[in-house]
């Protein structure tokens, strides 16, 4: 059978593992059953799970990006350097 519990002053997580706490400590199942927590709280998990690939992942992809983009501009800044200086050496001597 099912039970279903509506909790409102806490989040699911924290109150299914204070449940499986108790039920673990109070509950003798018999041999061939067992106890499962669905429904949002197997959402959770699974979705705690992902995050743990993704978020990583993410932080990489932003880490790479932004090492690009400095290399990238740190290349810009040296030729830009070099046509500023040319081009105040043309100002300077406009016949060379």
């Amino acid at each position: 059978g099912y039970v279903y519990v509506d909790i409102a002053d806490r989040d699911i997580g924290s109150y299914v593992d204070e449940a499986k706490k108790i039920v673990s400590e109070k509950v003798k199942t018999p041999a061939g059953y067992s106890l499962t927590f669905s429904g949002q709280y197997e959402n959770m998990i699974r979705v705690k799970e992902r995050l743990k690939i993704i978020i990583p992942l993410t932080l990489f992809l932003i880490a790479l990006l932004l090492y690009m983009n400095s290399d990238n501009c740190a290349k810009f800044h040296v030729a830009n350097r070099r046509n500023r200086a040319f081009l105040a050496n043309r100002i300077n001597h406009p016949d060379s």
